[in-house]
């Protein structure tokens, strides 16, 4: 299968000074819907940023643009938020995003962000939560069964937004749900590095950091920003890779005992395969244990190879969309076991929107009711 111009340019950024004025439009599509613009934009040689199009310069300038303007955005918040978690608890745990930006790694260069992701103890939720509202991060408005499916089964609890600035805060009790896949969220935060300047937050440890991305795509489900998910990797490797050589085999014994093989597998796997990623041969073979067996392998090389390419028109085939249903129905297998998924899918394609529609109906007649009143 042929890479899609995007990974291509990824692998070899200088290939892009030898992209005609129609390709230069075609990547900067990619990159858009990969979310991956100010990214790439970066990683290509300096000589190569001059002699691009204006026109493609201008594009990817407005990107880098944006992503500076969200890191300075999220610099703020992070902030805001040690000023607002207790520090006589156990620090808070930036996670993703926001711990690459307060470390000042590659990987948060030309990088967007959604939300900002923080992990606390389980029996820290509450008192943080209370915290964070006070500083003026709110619950959005979900119904009462979507609150319970958070609290109960989920490894965070419903996003807060801030009622001004409008950021989004995901607060986590653990990396994954405990449903299905059960890991020592103890032992994640133990390992925690404190953050310099704020006594009151900390981040994972370099190898814990690197499992993080790797769980938490190859438990995803939805893969709109699976090849940003597969380049943060790509990115954080290199780094470890260059600053601590031994990381990747240290990251390796962590896995296993943490229990996130598989999903070190994954990543090391596909990382090397798309983008180039180097593996060193000795952690290719540490790594092996966590292989599924042959016939899923294959299965998952067809399906990964074909979904962690940009959700974009020029990539959608048959084999795209199939793989991203494999892929789909995979992420909620692993989220929730066969007992609850199966209630909860029913819930959701059939009660929710009955819910729906009934909300909707007493509004209108509200509305209708207040507007007879003022007549």
């Amino acid at each position: 299968m042929k890479p899609p111009l995007l990974i291509n340019i990824w692998r070899t950024p200088e290939r892009a000074s030898q992209l005609s004025l129609k390709e230069w439009e075609l990547l900067l599509r990619q990159a858009r819907a990969s979310d991956l613009g100010a990214s790439l934009w970066l990683k290509l040689p300096i000589q190569v940023r001059q002699q691009a199009p204006q026109q493609a310069q201008a594009h990817f300038g407005n990107q880098l643009m944006l992503a500076e303007r969200q890191q300075q955005c999220v610099r703020f918040e992070i902030q805001q938020i040690a000023k607002a978690v207790s520090s006589k608890q156990q620090p808070v745990t930036l996670l993703k995003g926001a711990a690459y930006q307060a470390l000042g790694l590659p990987v948060a260069q030309g990088r967007t962000f959604s939300d900002i992701d923080l992990l606390v103890a389980r029996e820290n939720i509450a008192d943080t939560e209370k915290n964070l509202m006070l500083a003026g991060w709110l619950r959005g408005k979900i119904s009462d069964y979507d609150e319970r499916y958070y609290r109960t089964w989920m490894h965070e609890i419903p996003p807060l937004y801030h009622r001004r600035r409008g950021s989004v805060i995901d607060l986590h009790h653990n990396l994954l749900p405990p449903s299905t896949t059960p890991l020592d969220s103890q032992s994640l935060r133990s390992a925690a590095r404190p953050l310099p300047g704020f006594p009151s937050l900390s981040t994972l440890a370099p190898e814990d950091i690197l499992l993080h991305s790797a769980c938490h795509l190859f438990h995803e489900g939805e893969f709109e920003r699976g090849l940003r998910g597969l380049c943060d990797l790509d990115q954080l490797v290199r780094h470890f890779q260059s600053a601590q050589e031994d990381l990747l085999l240290r990251a390796v014994a962590r896995a296993e005992e943490i229990g996130l093989g598989r999903s070190l597998f994954y990543a090391l796997r596909y990382a090397e395969r798309r983008l180039g990623t180097p593996v060193p041969a000795a952690v290719q073979q540490a790594c092996r244990p966590f292989a599924p067996a042959k016939p899923l392998l294959r299965i998952m090389d067809w399906a990964f190879n074909r979904v962690l390419v940009p959700h974009h028109a020029s990539c959608d085939d048959l084999a795209f969309r199939v793989s991203r249903f494999l892929l789909y129905v995979r992420g909620h297998y692993l989220r929730m076991p066969p007992s609850l998924l199966i209630p909860h899918l029913l819930h959701k394609a059939f009660l929710t929107p009955i819910i729906k529609w009934r909300e909707q109906r007493v509004a209108e007649r509200k509305g209708a009711s207040t507007k007879l009143n003022s007549l």
